[in-house]
């Protein structure tokens, strides 16, 4: 029942909200440490822009969501994912290495990015 840690959350939220519009895939399902990276390791296709909205996940509107579609232009087996801030170069603020996705040219897909701001 901390107001202000429960305002500071959505705060982060917000600003992470705001800052970043942009998603991307990759082909590169290797995992590591390197924080220097402002893109994914092997990007395919075009970043998408994104539809944004909070949503309340402990405390309200403590996070942000992203939400972007896209269309294959080949086939490809997915693996990793970001977020940017432009939608070509610019900074990526996150990267995601997942199970494997497979689409195929021209096939619609989606995702959702839910990164939540919450007590340690």
């Amino acid at each position: 029942d901390d107001a202000l840690t429960d305002y500071a959350l959505e705060d982060i939220a917000s600003y992470l909200l705001t800052r970043y519009s942009y998603a991307s895939q990759g082909i590169d399902g290797t995992s590591g440490t390197d924080y220097t990276l402002t893109d994914l390791k092997s990007p395919v296709m075009s970043r998408v822009t994104c539809t944004k909205s909070f949503d309340t996940t402990y405390s309200t509107n403590d996070t942000a969501v992203f939400t972007g579609i896209g269309t294959a232009t080949g086939d490809y087996t997915l693996c990793e994912f970001g977020l940017h801030d432009a939608l070509t170069s610019g900074n990526m603020g996150a990267r995601q290495v997942s199970c494997s996705w497979d689409v195929v040219n021209a096939e619609v897909y989606g995702y959702i990015w839910r990164v939540v701001a919450s007590r340690g």
